[in-house]
């Protein structure tokens, strides 16, 4: 598996309909980060952009590539005996935010502990797939310390 660093003093950004801050985010399992401030629409994912800056160096999982997420996991997943499909791990998937996204996390949520790591990256421009969205970072909650509220 493929690990990507953000070093200290790094952004990220959220856009949203509500203000939010470090406590609002960690009443969620994960948080999804956008690498560039202006992705998205208004209307989708709300008017609301914030910056959070890079505190303590954040270790990623990178999924980018299917080669990763299915060659990487794939074993993973089933010597875990944990029930997945391949069409869970592919990269719309996991750039939706939905309930997908959502499960793969939480399925791969004791392989980043384990493996020290704070979320998984996914980059367009790395993807060997035609992915849609924007490239992003999902944190785990336990992670969110490394960030502050710009």
């Amino acid at each position: 598996m493929r690990t990507v660093y953000f070093k200290k003093d790094n952004y990220l950004y959220r856009r949203s309909h509500n203000k939010q801050s470090l406590t609002d985010l960690r009443k969620h399992a994960i948080t999804w980060f956008a690498m560039q401030p202006g992705y998205g629409s208004d209307s989708t994912y709300g008017p609301i952009v914030t910056s959070w800056r890079v505190e303590e160096r954040v270790s990623l999982l990178d999924i980018s590539k299917k080669s990763y997420r299915v060659n990487g996991l794939n074993s993973y997943l089933k010597d875990a005996n944990i029930p997945f499909s391949l069409d869970d791990l592919s990269c719309d998937y996991q750039y939706s935010g939905g309930d997908r996204n959502k499960r793969f996390h939480k399925i791969i949520e004791p392989l980043l502990a384990e493996w020290g790591l704070d979320g998984t990256y996914i980059h367009e421009d790395d993807s060997d797939e035609d992915c849609e969205g924007a490239s992003e970072v999902v944190i785990r909650k336990s992670s969110l310390w490394k960030f502050a509220k710009m």
